[in-house]
């Protein structure tokens, strides 16, 4: 999947799949899913707590549950926080060269992190406020430990 494509779809995603209403985890679940068959490493669907003001993972793919957990940030806190914050994507092209990139989760530790894209976009259902971003992983699907 090339960049161009791979935002564009992700994009479309955020605004179609992800802006349904209440019962919103099997649109999520079919996002991600979506995005594994176009060729995405790894995903996650992250929602805005508006109580706590932290961001949680929702849904996922290519996380363990225990990665899943430890996905937690704040508004302003890195790519994820940032793009909640701004409202608008973000490209990392490369992770390992990213003083941003926070791989909270883990999930990427045993991979080559100058091998990773990391791509991440805001969902605004019905052009409201951002409730969280989805962001991807292409590339670096290999473990390298």
């Amino acid at each position: 999947m090339k960049d161009g494509d791979a935002i564009s779809l992700i994009h479309r995603i955020s605004e179609d799949l992800l802006s349904r209403g209440e019962q919103i985890k099997p649109f999520l679940d079919a996002a991600l899913a979506h995005l594994a068959q176009a060729g995405m490493a790894r995903g996650t669907i992250t929602l805005l707590d508006t109580t706590s003001g932290k961001l949680f993972i929702e849904a996922s793919h290519g996380l363990s549950p225990a990665q899943q957990r430890r996905g937690v940030y704040r508004v302003g806190e890195g790519v994820v926080g940032q793009v909640i914050e701004r409202a608008q994507p973000a490209v990392v092209p490369v992770v390992g060269e990213s003083p941003v990139f926070l791989d909270r989760t883990g999930a990427r530790k045993h991979l080559d992190p100058d091998q990773i894209a990391f791509v991440c976009v805001p969902i605004k259902p019905y052009r409201r406020e951002v409730v969280g971003p989805l962001s991807v992983d292409l590339g670096a699907v290999t473990d390298v430990s």
